[in-house]
Parts: C-alpha cells; sequence; structure tokens
C-alpha cells in the first residue's frame, strides 16, 4: 500500500522531496488528482511502511504537508484518508 501526502504549496513539496532524497527514502513526485486538491501541482506517494518515518522527517524539518490519504488500487477507488 502507498500513501500519498498532499501540499498546501510547491515550495512544501519541493521541501519535502529533499528530505526524502536526503534520507534515501522512496518517493514518486505527483501532481495530486484534483478530487483531493486544486491548490498545490505537486503531491509525494511514499511507502505505507515508511509513512511514520516520512512523517517525523517532515516534522523535523518542518515542512507541513496538508493531508495524507491511501492511494487507491483500483481505478474509481476512493482516497481515503489516513491519520
Amino acid at each position: 500500500m502507498r500513501i500519498l501526502l498532499i501540499f498546501a504549496t510547491t515550495h512544501h513539496a519541493l521541501a519535502a522531496e529533499s528530505a526524502l532524497l536526503e534520507q534515501r527514502v522512496w518517493h514518486e513526485l505527483l501532481p495530486p488528482p484534483r478530487e483531493l486538491t486544486l491548490s498545490c501541482g505537486l503531491s509525494l506517494l511514499v511507502r505505507r511502511d515508511d509513512f511514520a518515518r516520512v512523517k517525523t522527517m517532515l516534522d523535523t524539518a518542518q515542512v507541513p504537508f496538508a493531508g495524507a490519504y491511501r492511494m487507491p488500487e483500483k481505478l474509481g477507488e476512493p482516497y481515503l484518508p489516513v491519520e
């Protein structure tokens, strides 16, 4: 399972990517789905197993994210919020 992180600004998304690259955490930079946000042009996809570590890294780096959602496995499935 993968988790999609949504950001309020492109700056936050790029800062998050930089932190993940520095720690060699697998991720993909993607455009966010329109059903989740229209404000920022970038989101990050991370592995579910890395999510707690990623949250801690972003907190430490003071990089906020606006939301985290479970990436649907199949087309048409909803994006479910992750806590």
